[in-house]
């Protein structure tokens, strides 16, 4: 016998089992319940109407904008390399030729001083004639040989291949300090050394032993050059410049990598005292000594000029000084320490008219002279280099506290060195590590 609805109080005849409610009921519920689940369904067509929107309006090249930096800036390298390298060899046809000539030059001369001789003492038989003809007619005709000189150039094709460049999706956020890889190399520093360390893509250059050292991805020594300057403060690269900046109390330098040389820039004021700086495409900006620290801006191109100072209250209250900055997308990171307040704090500063954008309150060390130092990690990243509490302390790109992790000997300084390398200096040391992604 046919059983009738479930529904409350509905006298009908049973349909079907609703696929809702897994119950006997009728065909006019049955509808009922059909078109509460197709009605269900209009938030979807609303939900991915917003996700179709989101992918469409995607902006790839925001997106890829950092890994096509990285590869437009290997490309403008390899340029300057085979630039470099088409200079060298050029250089050596120069001189291949100037030798071949001036080999022929002196032999030019050697005649010629004898033929002074001979006129000058009256005294000529046949046979010096026959010698100097002899002589004259070879000269000759190893100055036509040398008019005919041509070069046999060969050129090996430059091969490229998948290998060369690989390209995979990073995730920094994985990257956890207390997992940081063990050290893979290291510099020994037999004085104990307090002295910055600075990086470009290629090198690491350093103070040891009274040297600056240039060392390569290999932590090999590959350059140096006397340092007899003083205690260093801060060391940091210029792209624009394509030289490091070295900075003491009083002094600013450019170091070229290339020569090793050592230029003092006579257009930075030694009224100042400097305790560190850092580098824009365009502006080279220097912070000032301990309490009531003022920030000054200079150009860099087309040459070094003052642009403006910020002093206090701008950049920190007069009981406060600035330990580090770094520059980085228009941005400004700073430590800032209050000897009197003994507290520490780091804040993202706009590097146009340095409003503040976030501020973070570090832990305080029981110390009277605080050592505290940055800088960038992944790109948008920090990383606090904390010597009196043995501490690197890892800080996201909107100010927040993303790990802390102990670090012995204490560290005093520390800077990425390429996309997976991780320099990290104590007093006794300079250690390498891999950064695992």
């Amino acid at each position: 016998m046919p059983s009738t609805c479930t529904i409350t109080k509905c006298k009908y005849t049973s349909y079907a089992i609703c696929d809702c409610c897994q119950q006997n009921i009728c065909h006019i519920h049955l509808k009922e319940h059909q078109n509460l689940l197709i009605s269900q369904l209009n938030p979807f067509v609303n939900q991915i109407n917003i996700l179709a929107n989101q992918i469409n309006t995607i902006e790839i090249e925001n997106i890829i904008g950092i890994a096509r930096k990285t590869l437009e800036e290997w490309r403008l390298d390899c340029y300057k390399k085979i630039d470099k390298f088409v200079e060298e060899k050029c250089y050596q046809l120069t001189q291949y030729m100037n030798i071949k000539i001036d080999k022929q030059r002196e032999y030019i001369d050697q005649i010629r001083l004898k033929l002074t001789k001979l006129i000058s003492e009256q005294e000529v038989t046949r046979q010096y004639i026959d010698s100097l003809k002899y002589k004259i007619n070879t000269l000759e005709k190893e100055i036509n040989k040398i008019k005919q000189t041509s070069f046999d150039i060969q050129i090996k094709s430059f091969i490229t291949n998948d290998n060369l460049i690989r390209i995979k999706e990073s995730n920094p956020y994985q990257f956890d300090l207390s997992l940081l890889s063990p050290i893979c190399k290291t510099i020994n520093c037999s004085k104990k050394n307090w002295a910055a360390l600075a990086t470009n893509e290629k090198y690491l250059l350093i103070y040891q032993e009274s040297y600056l050292c240039l060392i390569d991805r290999e932590f090999t020594i590959i350059k140096k050059t006397l340092w007899s300057f003083g205690e260093i403060w801060d060391m940091f690269w210029s792209s624009a410049l394509e030289r490091f900046f070295v900075i003491n109390e009083k002094n600013v330098f450019l170091i070229d990598e290339d020569k090793m040389s050592i230029e003092s820039i006579q257009k930075i004021t030694t009224k100042h005292k400097w305790c560190c700086g850092t580098c824009s495409d365009k502006s080279l900006f220097l912070a000032t000594y301990r309490r009531g620290s003022s920030i000054v801006e200079f150009n860099l191109l087309p040459s070094i000029e003052f642009v403006k100072q910020w002093k206090p209250s701008d950049t920190c209250s007069k009981d406060e000084g600035i330990h580090d900055m770094i520059y980085n997308d228009e941005k400004l990171f700073l430590i800032i320490e209050n000897q009197l307040e003994k507290t520490v704090r780091v804040e993202l500063r706009s590097s146009k008219i340095l409003d503040c954008l976030w501020s973070l309150q570090l832990d305080s060390a029981d110390n009277q002279k605080v050592q505290i130092r940055c800088c960038i990690f992944n790109y948008d990243e920090w990383i606090a280099v904390y010597h009196d509490l043995s501490r690197l302390i890892h800080i996201t790109k909107d100010g927040k506290l993303k790990a802390s992790s102990t670090y012995t000997p204490a560290p005093h300084f520390a800077s990425t060195f390429g996309l997976n390398l991780f320099v990290i200096a104590t007093s006794n040391s300079i250690n390498l590590h891999k950064i695992q992604l």
